[in-house]
């Protein structure tokens, strides 16, 4: 069985309320072991706030776990993550990256596993994350699209991590003068313009044309009224899709 290893957050950046980018690093600045881009690896907490199964007809939902009086449990729960850092990233500066949303239940009952990863990492107070030594996953391009002449991705919000990974590793492979064969698109679809994760990263993949890429962002909200201390989005992130179609919008539901 793979050991379990302390970790710590170095980098988090929120995205909004519900989304952010992380770093980790392990504490003894040990390697991570090898990965292929698509890959996840599990994450474990210590202090998470315990949930329980309910079952109501056909409904299922989770409420907190409460113990004889009426606090609610506290415990360790594992959960994987696929990796959004690419495998060079990772060998160059020894930290793996991750695109996570904080859960929320119907009933407004945040995630187990995600309340205690979200709850006070960016004033350093709870920036300890376990990993274990271990990184799997048959979701790789190897296994998936191995063949192919035109391989499409296609994301919805957290769910960019694992194809973000590939884009990047195909980017610094085609610089090292392996471009592959197959033409790659990507579609990212997520609610608002400052949610659409590695935006610029992916932008400036595309302008490059190492290898054959098209990236296709796409926002159910952009025109979403902006926070306190925003910025207004670059022309570029607003609606084009008259003539072009390179950038899809629909209005919120």
């Amino acid at each position: 069985m793979a050991d379990l290893k302390s970790g710590r957050i170095v980098e988090w950046h929120r995205l909004s309320p519900s989304l952010s980018l992380f770093r980790l690093v392990a504490v003894d600045g040990s390697q991570f072991p090898s990965y292929q881009a698509g890959q996840y690896i599990a994450l474990r907490r210590d202090d998470c706030l315990l949930t329980r199964k309910v079952k109501e007809g056909n409904e299922v939902r989770f409420v907190p776990d409460l113990d004889a009086e009426g606090r609610q449990k506290r415990g360790p729960v594992t959960h994987s993550y696929s990796i959004s850092s690419a495998p060079f990233e990772t060998t160059q500066g020894n930290h793996l990256e991750f695109y996570v949303v904080l859960e929320r239940g119907r009933d407004g009952v945040l995630g187990r596993f995600t309340e205690s990863l979200f709850r006070g990492v960016e004033d350093h107070k709870n920036d300890r994350l376990a990993f274990l030594e271990r990184i799997v996953g048959d979701f790789t391009l190897a296994r998936r699209a191995a063949g192919f002449q035109h391989v499409l991705m296609v994301g919805t919000g957290t769910g960019l991590a694992p194809f973000v990974s590939m884009i990047k590793q195909l980017h610094f492979e085609a610089q090292q003068g392996t471009a592959p064969p197959a033409r790659y698109t990507l579609l990212h679809a997520n609610r608002t313009w400052e949610e659409l994760a590695y935006h610029r990263d992916l932008l400036e993949i595309e302008k490059a044309k190492s290898f054959d890429f098209v990236y296709v962002p796409s926002v159910s909200r952009p025109a979403a009224r902006l926070r306190p201390g925003e910025q207004p989005a670059p022309s570029h992130l607003w609606p084009a899709c008259e003539g072009t179609g390179r950038f899809g919008a629909r209005a919120a539901p």
